[in-house]
This record gives structure tokens, C-alpha cells and sequence, in this order.
């Protein structure tokens, strides 16, 4: 559930929008003038997180293809027998449906054993 925080200040009160993110965070949605506002920025962040399309922002936005190739496999210093099945197990998930995931989305543990492979 979203609530507001009422503040007063110097210059006046203000009310602070705040929500729990996915993984039960409090979470401001940012300061406003009035109620109202406030009430609308909580309401939309929490309807966010309910559907599922919460983004945390500091996060980033780069996606999990975009890390593989330009950052985790590149410093990777291993034989090179190593390197290939890496590119070999890693491409079909990079280049997949999850290689258009954020780097800070979760995985559902599902997703996490058709990755690894493991049953």
C-alpha cells in the first residue's frame, strides 16, 4: 500500500510519496506540494511494481547481452577451451529472450535452471 509523509519546512509542508518496491523497500516516489500529487506519484510507482514493470534506476540499463559481451566475457582471462564453452553456453542465453533483460531484473528461479542447465 502507497501512504504519504507530511512534512513541514521552512518553506511550507510538503509530502513525500512513498511505496515498498519488489523486494519490500521503502521507497520514496519523490517529494510534492500537495496530497493529491503525492497520493497519484505513490499510487503509479506501486502500480508498477504490482504488474511487474518496476525498474530499480540505479540499477542501469544496460541488458544482460550487453554485459556479456562487453563486459563479463571480455575480462574473462581463461584457456581458451574455457573461453569457447563460455561463448558456446552463454550465446544462446545472451542472444535469447533473457539477452533483453535488464541487468537488474530478476530471474524467476524457473528461468534460473534453464540457464544453468540444470534440472
Amino acid at each position: 500500500m502507497a501512504w504519504i509523509i507530511e512534512r513541514a519546512g521552512a518553506r511550507g509542508t510538503t509530502y513525500m510519496a512513498v511505496y515498498r518496491d519488489p523486494d519490500g523497500h521503502k521507497r520514496s516516489a519523490g517529494s510534492f506540494s500537495t496530497r493529491r500529487e503525492a497520493q497519484r506519484a505513490a499510487n503509479r510507482e506501486e502500480q508498477k511494481v504490482l504488474a511487474g514493470s518496476w525498474h530499480h534506476s540505479s540499477l542501469g540499463d544496460i541488458t544482460f547481452r550487453e554485459y556479456v559481451e562487453t563486459e563479463w566475457l571480455p575480462n574473462k582471462h581463461v584457456e581458451a577451451s574455457t573461453r569457447a564453452a563460455y561463448v558456446s553456453n552463454l550465446g544462446s542465453q545472451a542472444r535469447g529472450p533473457r539477452g533483453y533483460l535488464r541487468v537488474g531484473a530478476k530471474f524467476e528461479p524457473g528461468s534460473l535452471r534453464v540457464t544453468t542447465g540444470s534440472r
